[in-house]
């Protein structure tokens, strides 16, 4: 039983840290968009600062591990978080585009520190048992605290420097529970093997084609099912519901999902839960077009449920991956599901 709860706090820690991290960073993205949006910057000129952060996170996955392994995940964590924070506030004191698509770029790099950290932080403190809902869990701290950072967008002017400023302090808030609990210890790790992206490939060509699907399918998610909610039907045209149900899934299905792939074979989970998607999908493009309103509360479901199961494919591909692996592979390997999760 102590040993239970031990491991439980052992995963509580990093993910909390992470969550605290996530209000911040969930804040400053919309606060990015919409500053540049109050600007009078055209969408292309956003979607190329967007894509930018995005560029940083691949360069990011590229090159962050060695950094890890020198000085170990703790210390990992608060020089990315120092950065990301001080890319915040820079934000906010000086407004350029130029400036801006550097700070993100930054950004971008830094959380894909973080991302590894944490991820690596919690393949090791799991086992092929629980590994499925440790991941699941971590995937619903994210969405959920990114999620509950957009509230704080309605304390204080969004043309001033104090919405920056609360992103800011989350970000530096998330750093004090990994350092201040003296219980909690960075995983240890042996030297690591040199684990390329096509070696990870031979390792577990499933597990990294389907963090590459969920990469495509929550970027989709994010990108476009906002613009075909404002498409079809008047039943949809609250985009802010839509996407609420959709993120709904993200944050109640991944663990019952993560539970299933720890019980079962998580490749057959996986190859299910696709052909599902497929389904719904389909299903969804037949109501919307053909039934429209008359199908509205099927419609609403069904984004549920496309929205937990696309939520819920890179936490259990990470899992299966990782099944597979060595322990001294571990962060090599995270950095590697990182990238092909960014490039999807």
């Amino acid at each position: 039983m102590e040993l239970k709860r031990a491991r439980y706090f052992y995963l509580f820690i990093p993910v909390f840290s992470m969550a605290l991290l996530s209000i911040g960073n969930g804040l400053f993205n919309t606060l990015i968009s919409l500053r540049l949006k109050l600007a009078g910057e055209t969408i292309p000129t956003i979607g190329i600062i967007s894509s930018i952060y995005c560029f940083g996170i691949l360069v990011g996955a590229f090159k962050n591990s060695y950094l890890i392994m020198k000085i170990g995940h703790i210390r990992s964590y608060v020089v990315f978080s120092s950065i990301l924070s001080v890319t915040m506030i820079l934000a906010g004191l000086y407004e350029n585009k130029i400036f801006w698509s550097f700070l993100r770029f930054l950004g971008g790099y830094s959380l894909a520190g973080l991302f590894i950290v944490i991820e690596s932080w919690l393949l090791n403190i799991s086992n092929k048992e629980n590994r499925g809902r440790y991941l699941s869990l971590y995937v619903i701290s994210i969405y959920g605290a990114q999620s509950i950072g957009q509230f704080f967008l309605n304390i204080g002017h969004a043309k001033s420097i104090f919405p920056f400023c609360i992103a800011a302090i989350f970000t530096i808030i998330s750093i004090i529970s990994l350092v201040i609990v003296p219980s909690v210890k960075s995983p240890q790790f042996e030297e690591p093997t040199t684990l390329n992206f096509k070696s990870l490939y031979k390792i577990s060509p499933s597990g990294v084609m389907g963090c590459i699907v969920a990469g495509l399918l929550v970027a989709s998610i994010y990108g476009l099912l906002p613009v075909v909610a404002t498409i079809f039907g008047s039943y949809l045209n609250n985009v802010a519901f839509i996407m609420a149900i959709t993120i709904g899934g993200g944050l109640f299905l991944p663990f019952p999902f993560g539970y299933l792939s720890d019980v079962f074979e998580r490749r057959t989970v996986l190859l299910y839960l696709c052909i599902i998607l497929t389904i719904i999908s389909a299903l969804l493009i037949l109501l919307i077009s053909s039934f429209g309103h008359k199908a509205v509360t099927l419609v609403w479901t069904l984004i549920f449920l496309l929205g937990g199961i696309s939520f819920s494919l890179f936490p259990i591909s990470m899992s299966y991956t990782s099944d597979h692996l060595e322990s001294n592979d571990i962060i090599e390997a995270t950095q590697g599901l990182t990238f092909f999760y960014g490039g999807g």
